[in-house]
């Protein structure tokens, strides 16, 4: 019998993640759904129920998302795909964005991508079998709208990542 494939959807708990986990769950996976704000990750895993399991998780701490990946492994026994979907947008004024706002937006949105990109790819080697890594860019990431030039540039940083680690 063959088992289930199993996902982890950071930034689960809301808008385009949430919209992931729902599909995932349709398409038959069982889903981390891994979010900061657990009230939220538990709200969308109860929706999609026992296919579905809420996990809170700060991905700009790397330790917290290799913790995250053993747990859902010890949860759900394998990882699959590693959906990296988590991040912020800010507007800042280019000349006005200070060194702690813009080091909050690479934390989350590059750091966070980098560090579920390491802990996948390692618990894709530990079990010995392929797996998948996604990476939510945006049109961010080809282009620059008004007051967001550090947003922008986090999303382009997501795409050189991604494509760098294949």
């Amino acid at each position: 019998m063959e088992q289930t494939e199993v996902a982890i959807v950071t930034g689960g708990g809301n808008g385009i993640g949430e919209a992931i986990v729902h599909q995932l769950v349709d398409d038959g996976f069982k889903v981390g759904v891994a979010d900061m704000d657990i009230e939220n990750a538990e709200r969308v895993a109860k929706d999609c129920g026992p296919q579905a399991k809420a996990y809170k998780v700060n991905v700009a701490d790397r330790a917290a998302v290799g913790a995250l990946v053993d747990s859902v492994v010890n949860d759900f026994g394998q990882l699959n795909v590693m959906v990296n979907n988590a991040g912020i947008s800010r507007e800042y004024p280019i000349l006005e964005m200070t060194g702690e706002q813009y080091s909050q937006l690479l934390n989350i949105s590059v750091k966070g991508v980098l560090w579920g990109i390491q802990a996948a790819a390692k618990q894709f080697i530990k079990q010995g079998t392929p797996g998948k890594i996604i990476s939510a860019s945006s049109m961010g990431g080809y282009r620059v709208a008004p007051l967001h030039a550090g947003y922008s540039s986090t999303k382009f940083a997501v795409r050189s990542l991604t494509q760098g680690a294949s």
